[in-house]
């Protein structure tokens, strides 16, 4: 005879004959292998956008993608086929989780959460994508173009403007000239348009040259005449750097204001290189690189914790629905 009676195993919670205990499997607190299965699948939600936002960032400001724009498509397109991939693996989920009954608490959970999981996923996916599309361009427009620009250009050290041509150093980016070189204001000129385009010749501690090619300029730091010539580091003495200036729509102002010093100053300029005067060219074009690079690595640790709190706060509105 069984030790416990039908009136005392209704009175401890349990149905005469049923193999259950007291407790209903709706309140057992979550298993190990549950908490473990959750617990991962909440970290790849907050992994794998993240990782999608940084890599394409990445990409979008290396200088592959520079020198090979059509890298740009095959990343793009590669992306947008991974997220279209997650949102069939979403939409299989869904049909299993509907064929199962399709209802918070009562179809299989497995099935549910497969389905809110590559559904969340799908959605994170997406966000990531536009995300570092626009953070890749805002960092290459900003400040990577420019620094590529130069980088990939050549390097020249001790040029004496009185004895080197403008065109035997058109692939230039960065340069530093003899010691003892200097502004020439006395042949500085300016050119009005929407702005004023300023120049001033770079000369020598010798004789002047039969050409001046190498030229400093900036954009209204100067009178129309070329009076007050203020552009670069004019007045440190330490300066006897450039940096190129390659902005077509600049140049051609530029070569204006060039011609315009010609003819009040009688001088000749065969090949006019402009630059910006700096006093270490090196370093301040590595500066572009390192302010890159920050924004790089805080949009990174932003996106990071805005995802981590999407996901957490989604998770918590989901159990909050399935307890209702």
């Amino acid at each position: 005879m069984s030790s416990y009676s039908e009136e005392a195993l209704r009175s401890r919670g349990v149905r005469y004959g049923s193999a259950t205990g007291p407790s209903d499997s709706k309140n057992d607190p979550m298993s190990t292998s549950e908490f473990a299965i959750t617990v991962a699948q909440l970290t790849l939600l907050i992994v794998i956008p993240w990782a999608i936002f940084s890599g394409l960032t990445w990409v979008l400001i290396s200088l592959e993608l520079y020198l090979h724009s059509r890298i740009r498509i095959i990343v793009v397109a590669a992306g947008f086929t991974l997220v279209i991939l997650m949102a069939v693996a979403a939409l299989l989920a869904r049909g299993r989780w509907l064929r199962k009954g399709g209802r918070l608490g009562v179809s299989e959970p497995r099935h549910l959460r497969d389905f809110t999981w590559w559904g969340a996923l799908a959605i994170l996916s997406v966000g990531s994508l536009i995300a570092g599309l626009a953070m890749g361009d805002i960092i290459t427009s900003k400040y990577m173009k420019a620094y590529y620009d130069i980088t990939t250009m050549d390097y020249y050290d001790n040029v004496d403007s009185a004895r080197v041509q403008g065109q035997q150093l058109l692939d230039t980016g960065r340069i530093i000239f003899t010691r003892g070189s200097r502004l020439d204001f006395n042949l500085s000129m300016g050119y009005e348009t929407s702005a004023t385009y300023c120049v001033a010749p770079i000369v020598s501690s010798g004789p002047l040259p039969a050409a001046f090619d190498f030229w400093a300029a900036g954009k209204d730091c100067c009178s129309a005449t070329g009076a007050n010539f203020t552009c670069g580091a004019y007045d440190d003495s330490r300066a006897r750097g450039g940096i190129r200036l390659l902005k077509e729509s600049d140049v051609g102002n530029y070569k204006m204001a060039v011609e315009k010093a010609q003819a009040a100053h009688h001088i000749q300029a065969a090949h006019a290189l402009f630059f910006e005067w700096v006093a270490d060219p090196v370093g301040e074009v590595n500066v572009k690189k390192d302010l890159a690079d920050d924004l790089y690595q805080n949009a990174n640790f932003i996106f990071l914790i805005v995802t981590a709190s999407v996901v957490i706060a989604g998770y918590s509105c989901l159990k909050l629905t399935k307890s209702g």
